[in-house]
Parts: C-alpha cells; sequence; structure tokens
C-alpha cells in the first residue's frame, strides 16, 4: 500500500510541474486558448482531489518519519496545484469543497 500511495503521489507532483510548464510558457493566462484553459481547469480539479484524497490516505496511517515525509511532499504538492488553479481563475473554494465530500 504504501509503494502504491508513493507512486500516485510521484505521478501527481509530476503532473503538477508539467501543468506548471506549459502554463509559464504564455506571458499571461489571458493567452490560453479559452478551450485549453478550461481542459488545464479540469485536469487541475481533478488533481487536486486527488492529492486531498493521497494526503486523507498518509493522515490515516501511523505517525513515523517516513509518512510525515510524505505528508510534506504531499502537502507541497497540494500548494503547487492551489497556485496553479488560481493563476488559471479556479474557484477558491474547490479545497474546502473537496475536503468535505471526502
Amino acid at each position: 500500500m504504501a509503494s502504491n500511495i508513493l507512486d500516485r503521489l510521484r505521478d501527481n507532483g509530476r503532473m503538477a510541474v508539467e501543468t506548471v510548464r506549459c502554463i509559464v510558457k504564455f506571458a499571461s493566462v489571458s493567452e490560453i486558448d479559452p478551450s485549453m484553459r478550461e481542459c488545464l481547469s479540469e485536469g487541475v480539479e481533478k488533481r487536486r482531489w486527488e492529492i486531498v484524497q493521497i494526503m486523507d490516505q498518509l493522515a490515516s496511517r501511523e505517525r513515523i518519519a517516513e509518512t510525515e515525509q510524505l505528508l510534506n511532499v504531499a502537502r507541497q504538492v497540494e500548494q503547487l496545484w492551489d497556485n496553479i488553479a488560481k493563476r488559471l481563475g479556479a474557484d477558491d473554494d474547490v479545497n474546502a469543497r473537496m475536503r468535505k465530500a471526502a
């Protein structure tokens, strides 16, 4: 199970970095084609939901150094997704809604 969480966290973080690379190619978010921005926003919301689930799984595990390290990485990835979402103009309440739904 730990390797599954680690793999999901690694994939989620990699996707966050790739998304940032895609977005920073543009001087402004307004330069991104609306259909591409919508596609990016949908992907970001999906990944934000996934990182919340990963963090919840990690939080329910025994608190050992490895778990704490993974939680710290997950928090950093969550912050990166939040920053991407804000840049794309996503709803700020998404995290609250996701936490409530989880």
